[in-house]
């Protein structure tokens, strides 16, 4: 374990001596500065939060904590009770359409290599598991997560663990002391978001092979933004307005 341990510190070590000298500028030195300190910009901490139903000031880190996570849970409960599940399907059955089937759901461990070359630098998840550990080790923890991932392909199932997400409460506006004014942050697992990259890329490399996506879908596609929709959209109105 000590050897572990010394060969990831020198390995860390190595990783910012490149980092700094590879930088160019002076903006990008003060960027490394910041990323190798770990220096990043937090919320103020919050004393007490007000419960506007019994008028009592909440102080206690853990009741503060299960007051955010009921009210977090109760948004989801009205939103699924507003947006109820359809059951008149059968009035869709005029829209049909058979497609190309995946043929093979390979996990390539070439493209699991490339993607913790290129890992971004996120907040770890409940695993504790960070994007800066990834970036240190790369290919040596390639064989173990690609024996992971395609156990999972082979299975169809996402392992459990890596459903789990620790809730991050950020404030947008407006009072800190109301719970309302705080929207909740899901920090996954970065092992997880790996296999989900590879799993989309398998499904976005069949779909685009296959020509099943439409011209006119804009999100969730490489190269395409909803900058390029609103330019499409304003070109298509001028037209149109010069046709009267």
């Amino acid at each position: 374990m000590t050897l572990f341990f010394n060969l990831l510190q020198k390995a860390e070590s190595e990783h910012w001596r490149n980092r700094f000298s590879e930088s160019r500028n002076s903006k990008e030195f003060w960027k490394t500065v910041k990323d190798c300190t770990n220096k990043a910009k937090k919320s103020p901490l919050v004393r007490t939060l007000k419960d506007n139903n019994s008028n009592i000031e909440i102080s206690n880190d853990i009741d503060k904590a299960d007051f955010i996570n009921s009210y977090f849970t109760s948004i989801r409960e009205d939103l699924s009770q507003k947006h109820s599940i359809r059951d008149d399907f059968e009035m869709l059955n005029h829209i049909y359409l058979i497609p190309p089937t995946i043929q093979s759901m390979e996990i390539n461990i070439s493209q699991v290599v490339k993607d913790l070359e290129n890992v971004k630098a996120k907040a770890s998840g409940p695993d504790g598991i960070s994007s800066r550990a990834l970036s240190l080790i790369k290919s040596s923890a390639a064989d173990g997560l690609f024996t992971v991932f395609h156990r999972s392909s082979c299975l169809n199932q996402f392992p459990d663990i890596w459903k789990q997400a620790k809730i991050t409460p950020v404030h947008k506006k407006g009072s800190f002391s109301e719970v309302s004014n705080y929207r909740p942050i899901s920090l996954l697992s970065i092992p997880g978001k790996l296999l989900e990259n590879q799993i989309c890329s398998i499904i976005d490399t069949h779909l685009q092979d296959c020509g099943l996506l439409s011209e006119h879908q804009w999100g969730f596609r490489k190269g395409l933004s909803s900058e390029d929709l609103l330019l499409t959209m304003t070109e298509k109105w001028k037209l149109a307005m010069d046709k009267g």
